[in-house]
């Protein structure tokens, strides 16, 4: 009897398939029929919500094995339809949870795409965090954004892509958007300004506004959708008269 052919080895036989076609893949594993799917791509309702009938809460998402997680998420999952936003002083991790994120999402047949919003990336954590796995790293997509209008035009190109994709039926494999971080540059107007003066002005309320105005309209966007959007941010240091910074 002839050995069936392992997926190794029509790997080898084909090549390196393209990145579109490994996710394909991935979705294809992700079947109502398969005990580990954690999707249901035609499923009509609400991806988190309520439900009045029974009053329960039903949560579709990722599973976490790490207890640490399901401590910080009060859940045995990651939660998808929503947003996250983490914000903290400098080095406190922030880039690392969202690459551990944006890890076990990858891990069970998904996607991700990182927007470097800041002057420097750290592609060497990236990687150690992601175990140096290759497959993992390639189904990650980092794309460097210089203003504040502009890292939330590529979230909203991103969200056309995956409603279109998602909206022609058949399966999904879930996503991660993650940010980092939000208010890391200004906005194109504040920076056109400084070119023109010379110097920076009061700029951070229109920024605040624009930021205010975006996150009304993403939420709803992502609720049916399996997809993850983490933002992190700069914690602001507040000054007590008494006991200095905290």
């Amino acid at each position: 009897m002839a050995r069936r052919k392992s997926a190794a080895d029509l790997a080898a036989e084909e090549g390196k398939p393209a990145r579109a076609q490994k996710q394909k893949q991935r979705a294809d594993q992700l079947t109502d029929s398969d005990p580990r799917s954690v999707l249901n791509a035609t499923r009509p309702s609400r991806v988190m919500g309520f439900s009045a009938l029974d009053a329960r809460q039903y949560v579709i998402g990722i599973p976490l094995r790490a207890l640490s997680l399901r401590l910080l998420f009060q859940n045995d999952c990651l939660p998808l339809g929503r947003v996250l936003h983490i914000y903290g002083p400098t080095e406190s991790l922030k880039s690392s949870l969202s690459f551990e994120l944006m890890r076990l999402i990858c891990a069970n047949g998904g996607g991700g795409l990182y927007i470097l919003n800041e002057p420097r990336d750290q592609p060497t954590l990236r990687e150690s965090i992601f175990g140096n796995n290759k497959d993992l790293l390639d189904a990650v997509d980092v794309v460097p954004t210089k203003s504040l209008e502009q890292w939330q035009d590529v979230v909203t190109g991103m969200l056309k892509s995956c409603r279109d994709m998602y909206g022609a039926g058949g399966l999904c494999f879930p996503f991660a958007l993650v940010v980092d971080s939000v208010l890391g540059t200004a906005s194109q107007d504040v920076i056109d300004n400084i070119w023109e003066c010379g110097h920076a002005e009061i700029g951070y309320a229109k920024e605040a506004n624009i930021l205010n105005t975006y996150m009304k309209f993403v939420p709803q966007q992502i609720a049916d959708q399996p997809l993850f959007l983490m933002l992190t941010n700069h914690q602001k240091e507040a000054i007590d008269q008494k006991a200095g910074p905290f």
